[in-house]
């Protein structure tokens, strides 16, 4: 009778293996929002550096060459074919012009997701 015993206690039964697995299930439901939301934060940031470098870089170059005939549109097309900047989403960017508070025209690079 003791041998009986002996051998019903080894491994898991069905009520435990269900339970953690349950677990398990549910820490993950609560997980996936979370790593989604963190993904597209990272993406986000991802394609404002890319925006802001390559701002940056087509503004002092066509500040040093006034010879430059290329719109800014050109330009910033030509430096994301040379450099790679790319939003990871998959958007496109285009220049945007604003008006200043002093009413002095200013460019930013925009991208069709992040805007």
């Amino acid at each position: 009778m003791n041998i009986m015993r002996q051998k019903n206690r080894e491994g898991f039964t069905l009520l435990e293996a269900v339970a953690a697995i349950s677990i398990l299930g549910l820490a993950l439901s609560l997980a996936a929002p979370a790593a989604k939301r963190m993904i597209k934060n990272r993406e986000a940031g991802e394609c404002r550096e890319s925006r802001i470098r390559i701002q940056t870089v087509i503004q002092a170059d066509k500040a040093q060459r006034e010879d430059l005939d290329s719109s800014f549109q050109e330009l910033l097309e030509d430096y994301t074919e040379r450099y790679g900047q790319f939003c990871p989403s998959g958007g496109e960017f285009i220049w945007e012009e604003e008006k200043g508070r002093f009413d002095e025209n200013r460019l930013f690079v925009r991208c069709s997701i992040h805007k």
